[in-house]
């Protein structure tokens, strides 16, 4: 989770899932801040084919501002992430790598990864 940091030093969580309610030149938006991005682009779009550069850049405007939320929050997660060494990814499924000497235990490997481990050692002394 994502924390901001307030005039206390207090640590703050951000919560990605807020629900933002806006009220721009075409009445409310209600949503997520993508959401509420993705709906603003769609009226600026919606502006400029009606030829209405003033209102399709009010749009425009609106999006951005909730974009610099979404970058802003992604920001702290990745610096809350960085400063507490969690990389939180999940574990991927990999088979074990073949030895890299001939010194290695082979016998626990797949038959698979011995026959890829023979066919490289082949490749490097051709």
């Amino acid at each position: 989770m994502a924390y901001v940091r307030n005039a206390s030093k207090n640590r703050k969580k951000v919560n990605k899932n807020k629900v933002y309610n806006s009220v721009g030149p075409k009445g409310k938006v209600r949503g997520l801040a993508h959401q509420v991005v993705d709906k603003y682009n769609a009226y600026a779009m919606d502006a400029k084919s009606s030829d209405d550069p003033a209102l399709m850049h009010a749009f425009f405007q609106y999006a951005e501002h909730y974009q610099n939320i979404i970058n802003d929050m992604q920001e702290l997660e990745e610096n809350d992430k960085a400063s507490r060494g969690d990389n939180n990814e999940r574990p991927q499924n990999k088979a074990p790598k073949a030895p890299k000497n001939e010194n290695e235990n082979a016998s626990d490997l797949p038959d698979f990864i011995k026959n890829d481990a023979s066919e490289e050692r082949v490749l490097e002394e051709a």
